[in-house]
């Protein structure tokens, strides 16, 4: 792994294993991207779809380091994060199906797209490119310059999806060790 640091073989001496990256990645624009979307909606995070947003996000979630599981505290939360821009989080639909949810952010004029899911039932389906392409749009709609994402490396899936798309790595957020217990 070409980001192992001078550290590495030091923690993993003391039992700490199969490192993985958080990697940034930062969108650069191309033609994969330009043609127009059908059949999809967005759908605000409200008291009355909290519960199927919760549903969709963890089981997509389930599998993933770093993942975590998204409660009440956690939903009341995210309200008062996004109470000035509620149409940033929510919940994504295609012909009229709940499939996904998204989580955006904005400051200054650089975008985020802090977190995106397709419910296992949709996936492999090409759900997530309809997903990833539509919150693109949506960002640029509120007139960002750059739009930058996280990955850990290992979500391959997620992270080809990404690369194919635009998204280029930007730097290492931060590399993470498994303990053997």
């Amino acid at each position: 792994n070409a980001y192992k640091t001078n550290l590495t073989p030091f923690i993993e001496d003391s039992d700490y294993k199969d490192p993985y990256n958080i990697l940034a990645m930062k969108y650069i624009p191309n033609n994969e991207l330009k043609e127009k979307i059908t059949g999809i909606s967005f759908e605000n995070l409200n008291n009355s779809n909290k519960e199927i947003y919760k549903k969709i996000n963890n089981s997509a979630f389930l599998d993933c380091p770093n993942g975590g599981v998204i409660g009440d505290k956690e939903i009341d939360d995210i309200f008062k994060t996004y109470k000035e821009a509620p149409e940033l989080i929510g919940l994504f639909k295609y012909n009229e199906n709940y499939t996904g949810t998204y989580e955006l952010s904005i400051s200054k004029n650089s975008g985020t797209i802090e977190s995106i899911s397709i419910s296992p039932y949709f996936q492999g389906k090409g759900l997530g490119k309809l997903l990833l392409k539509s919150v693109i749009q949506k960002l640029q709609q509120h007139g960002v310059d750059e739009i930058k994402l996280i990955v850990v490396s290992t979500n391959k899936k997620a992270f080809e999806l990404y690369r194919k798309y635009g998204f280029k790595e930007d730097g290492i957020k931060s590399i993470w060790f498994t303990k053997i217990i």
